[in-house]
């Protein structure tokens, strides 16, 4: 949306960056974070890129080729787990927020043919973590 400075001239908006952007050229992946009533939103654009004629400009689509279809599968599978780390990375700040912990590394321990892993140590619990046989 554009607004009008105070000598008449147009200002535009600053536009959304996004939390995540790929390219497997000709096609893109952008993915925007949004809050709406205090919750995290996420809209995902593809979009490929092409031109009409070797000397024209180029431009984007929303439509695909059928070779364009293996690479945007890659992109939205690629979008689709950074949506989940965003959305790790908030629960994890908002629950560390309520508990007053940061949810450090806090030991480990190694016993012959075990390795006991202990995080997100907080007053109300603890998190173990077995590893190995």
């Amino acid at each position: 949306m554009a607004s009008t400075t105070k000598n008449g001239a147009k200002k535009e908006a600053a536009k959304p960056r996004p939390i995540f952007a790929k390219t497997y050229f000709p096609v893109q992946v952008a993915v925007f974070e949004h809050t709406n009533d205090g919750r995290a939103n996420y809209s995902v654009k593809l979009t490929r890129s092409f031109r009409r004629d070797g000397e024209s400009e180029w431009e984007t689509t929303e439509y695909l080729g059928a070779q364009d279809l293996l690479p945007a599968a890659r992109l939205l599978g690629e979008a689709y787990e950074a949506i989940q780390v965003r959305q790790d990375e908030l629960y994890r700040d908002r629950h560390n927020a309520e508990e007053g912990s940061h949810g450090q590394f806090c030991s480990f321990h190694f016993s012959g043919s075990y390795l006991a892993l202990v995080v997100g140590c907080t007053a109300a619990r603890v998190f173990l973590f077995w590893l190995g046989a």
